[in-house]
């Protein structure tokens, strides 16, 4: 088991490599850090993932709130599964780093709810 966290001219990055069938890497960068704090992510925040990113079929997977000057992202994770183990992973590793991520407020059970395939 690997997991390992840097922080890079403040760019935070962790490393969850909990065995060889899956990882993930949680990115928050000082902006993103700070959109965390907003009202408006305590309210909503979207998904949006991109899949077969590279050649290992990575999914990249931005949490973004939406602002009066647009849409500002407050995480962007990086996973080998698309399926509710990969985004429990992914999901849980950004509740470990930043339990109050989501407008100061602390993140709510619906990590709990996604599928367990």
């Amino acid at each position: 088991m690997l997991s390992l966290s840097f922080n890079i001219t403040g760019v935070e990055i962790h490393i969850d490599d909990t065995d060889k069938s899956r990882w993930c890497i949680l990115a928050v960068t000082p902006i993103m850090k700070r959109a965390q704090s907003l009202p408006q992510a305590a309210e909503i925040i979207f998904t949006d993932s991109t899949g077969s990113c590279d050649a290992q079929k990575s999914i990249l997977t931005l949490l973004i709130t939406a602002t009066k000057g647009g849409a500002v992202p407050i995480g962007a994770l990086i996973h080998n599964r698309i399926d509710g183990i990969g985004y429990k992973q992914a999901y849980g590793m950004f509740k470990t780093y930043y339990p109050s991520g989501f407008g100061n407020r602390p993140v709510s059970g619906v990590i709990s709810h996604l599928p367990k395939t």
